[in-house]
């Protein structure tokens, strides 16, 4: 939306820079942040200001997928992300202001139970992406599906999986690894709609549901999320130069009229979440789709690597030979992993119908 927001706005004439303000507020200080992976002071000052207004009152306001946060729990929460997100003057500045501006309880009793509730919602709140974590977002998601259920809409609920994300890790580290969690949370987060919910599930699963939403239209919702995604490129740590950017995997499941539970949601999200990784990632697919799906048997060879005894003793099985006759070799590089593979000559009794991964190009090159 940022830059949505940007590109609506470059016509209009404003007395000071309006344009850049909107189109530069979800800018980290770090430069992690989107849509022009700017850090510190060449983030315009205004921006950094509303970027810091604009994070204390999501957490502070009462939305349909979160409770509010006192001012206390509040800043404790955006205190973890100074140098990261915030710049850390503006904050020391920020928190002076917030700290005399913030409203006041004289009730004790009402303060403790307030504390308590703002206690119990930060533990329900990913501290690395500020997302409902698994149990949150299973406490939300049951309340919405039994009102759904009541009012007879359907609901839809979204698996998603970063691609390739223990690559990310293994390449520029765990630190890059969070700016990409941290990224996808924002973008999920900024990018729904009021009503829907969004959560962190675990490592780099995702989660959403949609309210009231049938499966086409959440499938819709769902495909813009992963092409905002796509779209966005995060500077590298310690570097000047070079971005990274991550893809998405989504499966989507419908209770049609509420009728459902749950755990035959989430069943029938991760069936649809595998064939969208099985057609090549990047992708949304539906449990309809995945219903209708034949299996097919694919031997993908990035997923060997490293492992060239377990590789013998699947292709000895299928060739019906001793795994010791079964000469499996390093071949060349697949992507950025060495892969392993057998030789063209055990290739020659192979039922290649069976495994659409072996084809006549990847045996010349063998041979």
């Amino acid at each position: 939306h940022p830059g949505a927001g940007s590109d609506i706005l470059k016509e209009i004439s404003f007395p000071y820079d309006v344009n850049a303000i909107v189109r530069h507020h979800h800018e980290n200080w770090d430069g992690t942040g989107y849509p022009d992976a700017l850090s510190g002071e060449r983030i315009p000052l205004w921006a950094r200001i509303v970027c810091l207004a604009d994070v204390y009152d999501a957490l502070t306001s009462e939305r349909s997928y979160k409770a509010a946060l006192t001012h206390e729990a509040a800043i404790e929460v955006m205190r973890r992300d100074v140098r990261r997100q915030f710049d850390p003057a503006l904050f020391i500045l920020f928190e002076d202001i917030a700290r005399t501006s913030a409203p006041r309880t004289v009730d004790t009793s009402s303060a403790r139970k307030q504390e308590s509730r703002a206690t119990d919602a930060v533990v329900q709140y990913d501290d690395l992406t500020g997302l409902l974590l698994r149990k949150g977002f299973l406490a939300e998601a049951a309340q919405v599906l039994a009102e759904s259920a009541r009012r007879q809409q359907p609901v839809t609920l979204a698996v998603i999986d970063v691609d390739h994300f223990k690559s990310v890790n293994d390449t520029f580290g765990h630190l890059q690894g969070d700016d990409v969690l941290r990224s996808v949370a924002g973008q999920l987060r900024d990018l729904v709609r009021k009503h829907d919910i969004v959560g962190r599930y675990a490592g780099d699963e995702f989660v959403l549901l949609f309210p009231d939403t049938p499966q086409a239209e959440a499938r819709e919702l769902a495909a813009r999320l992963g092409e905002a995604v796509a779209a966005n490129r995060l500077a590298i740590r310690e570097r000047r130069e070079g971005t990274i950017g991550v893809t998405l995997s989504i499966g989507v499941a419908t209770a049609e009229a509420g009728q459902g539970d749950l755990e035959s949601m989430f069943a029938a999200a991760d069936r649809a979440l595998y064939v969208a990784k099985r057609r090549g990632r990047n992708q949304v697919a539906t449990a309809d789709e995945a219903d209708g799906e034949t299996q097919v048997v694919t031997l993908r060879f990035d997923r060997f690597v490293g492992r060239v005894r377990e590789l013998r003793s699947m292709l000895a099985q299928r060739l019906n030979v001793p795994p010791t006759q079964v000469n499996v070799t390093i071949f060349g590089e697949h992507g950025d992993s060495m892969v392993p593979i057998w030789s063209a000559a055990q290739i020659a009794n192979l039922p290649l119908e069976k495994f659409p991964g072996v084809n006549a190009t990847l045996i010349a090159e063998v041979e």
